[in-house]
């Protein structure tokens, strides 16, 4: 994100997507960032399927950046949670669109 906000700083252009992007309250930064940094820990279907972040991986990352109390991580999960849903929801339309064109 950095690159892009440098970028637009640089040249004045400031992409559509960028431009839209809607500004995050303080306190969901940690989600953010382990909702990304967990990216890599997700499995994928034979179909195509993308599947949920898998617990224990949220777990782990809980326990290395200081949520593994457990309200903390009852928050965190929680909230990783709804935003998983949505962005699988997201994967699963785009699976769709790319194989209604084959």
């Amino acid at each position: 994100m950095d690159f892009f906000l440098g970028l637009a700083e640089e040249t004045g252009v400031v992409p559509p997507p960028l431009a839209s992007r809607p500004d995050l309250e303080d306190h969901l930064a940690p989600v953010w960032t382990a909702f990304w940094d967990l990216q890599g820990e997700r499995r994928i279907s034979p179909s195509g399927m993308v599947r949920p972040l898998p617990w224990t991986a949220v777990e782990r990352w809980a326990e290395r950046f200081g949520w593994a109390d457990p309200d903390g991580f009852d928050w965190l999960w929680s909230r990783l949670q709804g935003l998983d849903r949505d962005y699988l929801d997201f994967e699963a339309a785009r699976l769709d669109r790319l194989t209604k064109k084959v």
